[in-house]
């Protein structure tokens, strides 16, 4: 949500899926350029379009090493013209 252009709508579902937990959010914001979608769950690490937001670079690293401990995994989808979509998948006998 902090990259949405004037803090737009964000959704978020949470659900189940086979045997694991799903959670995803989206958002509207300024997007995830394609060349920066593998490191942006890197420790410090930023999007090369982020300009005058400030951050350290830690929240995605953080969200995905929490999401890997127990036992998932977290996908990045960016829209064409802007907006993200995280996906987080969690097996149920982890997340409980």
């Amino acid at each position: 949500m902090k990259y949405s252009t004037g803090r737009k709508e964000l959704s978020r579902s949470v659900g189940t899926v086979d045997s694991g937990m799903v959670i995803t959010v989206s958002d509207r914001g300024i997007g995830i350029p394609p060349e920066d979608q593998e490191q942006i769950f890197e420790k410090f690490s930023r999007g090369s379009n982020v300009t005058d937001e400030t951050g350290a670079g830690l929240g995605l690293a953080l969200v995905q090493e929490t999401v890997r401990a127990h036992g998932g995994d977290v996908l990045v989808t960016d829209r064409k013209g802007g907006g993200t979509t995280f996906t987080l998948r969690i097996p149920l006998e982890r997340a409980m």
